[in-house]
Parts: structure tokens; sequence; C-alpha cells
């Protein structure tokens, strides 16, 4: 018998043969490691959290600009930065009944697990209780020069 235990929940299974066994991580039933197209919504509004549904302030164009170049992974001991490409629109958005100025950011090809790395650095760093993200389902391609 074999149990494993993930924070409340047991699974016992009975191994007659072990040849391999592959665990796939997830996020909202999807594989982290899965490569995916998605459009990310995040908010430009800094919270004042000693005053709740008040602004303390905006983010600038400069903080975003200098947190998106900052994104970084490491791949095969090399720093590289977390996206290739992306793409960012201004829009307005509404968050808890309050208009604020938003970006719309749509990213191809990269792991769901960047995608989290990234939404979890921006809540942290600006403070923010969200940032919504969209899984594009379509078929998608990218025509490059030479190809």
């Amino acid at each position: 018998m074999v149990t494993l235990k993930s924070g409340n929940t047991q699974f016992n299974f009975e191994v007659t043969t072990l040849e391999r066994i592959k665990f796939i991580e997830t996020y909202a039933g999807r594989p982290l490691d899965e490569s995916g197209s998605y459009h990310l919504y995040i908010g430009r509004n800094i919270p004042d959290r000693n005053n709740p549904g008040q602004v303390l302030r905006e983010i600038t164009t400069e903080e975003l600009n200098n947190f998106f170049t900052s994104r970084t992974k490491v791949v095969n001991n090399t720093i590289v930065p977390l996206f290739q490409g992306f793409t960012r629109i201004p829009c307005i958005g509404f968050w808890d009944g309050a208009i604020e100025n938003s970006e719309q950011v749509i990213i191809f090809r990269v792991p769901l697990r960047d995608i989290l790395l990234f939404c979890f650095s921006y809540i942290r760093e600006f403070d923010q209780d969200a940032v919504y993200v969209e899984v594009l389902n379509s078929t998608q391609f990218i025509v490059e020069r030479g190809k």
C-alpha cells in the first residue's frame, strides 16, 4: 500500500508492479509546465490598506516598464528574460466597484509556471488583490521572417 498526502488530502493505492509514475504539477487543473497563450489583466491602482476602498497611488508607466524588463528566470544556468515577447495594451478596468487604469498583457507560447511567477510577483511588488488570467484555447501561430 502506498500513501500520498497533500495538505488535508490523502491518497491510498495498492501497487503490484511499479514501473514508472510521473507526477504532473497543476494549477487550476492545468499543467504548470505546459506552454500556452494568455491574456493578463493588471490594475495600476495601489490600494490604501488603512482606508478600504481608497487608492494610495497609481503605478507609474516607468515602474511598470521596470517591472516588465526586470522579470527573469534561469534556464540551463543562464539568466534569461521571463518572456521573450509580449504586448501591453493600456485600458480602463473596474475592480471592486472602482474604475482604474489597467493594462492587458498578451503573452504567447509560455509555460503556466512562468505566468504564475509573473502574477504573484506583480501582486507582491504592487500590493495588488489579484491578476486576472485568461487562458486562450484557440489555434495560434507566429509568422516569422525567413521561415
